[in-house]
């Protein structure tokens, strides 16, 4: 099994449907699995995870994403989007966990 950098992200070339992330990030690309790898702790993002692109999946494995209560701030911020599957996430100190607006089938 290769495995290759792309940026920030480890991509799987065996599986190239997933790709293995362990900070917060836009995700932008279609089709994909995101996998978290470890927990995110006290991060001062404004939106930790934006979904930016349709049929994505966010696995957060049991691992948190966790914020430092900071107003106007979202663990997972997603907008007019569709077919998103978020799952086996904790999240915690966010103004909001999870924003989803004009997102469908989701």
């Amino acid at each position: 099994m290769q495995i290759a950098l792309i940026k920030d992200l480890i991509v799987n070339e065996e599986y190239p449907s997933v790709i293995e992330i362990s900070t917060c990030q836009v995700l932008d690309l279609e089709g994909v699995t995101y996998k978290l790898t470890s927990d995110i702790i006290d991060s001062n993002a404004s939106k930790c995870f934006e979904i930016t692109a349709d049929n994505i999946t966010l696995d957060c494995q049991g691992y948190e994403i966790d914020g430092v209560d900071k107003d106007g701030s979202y663990g997972i911020y997603s907008e007019n989007r569709t077919e998103l599957e978020i799952k086996n996430c904790t999240i915690s100190d966010w103004a909001a966990g999870i924003y989803l607006s004009g997102t469908n089938n989701s």
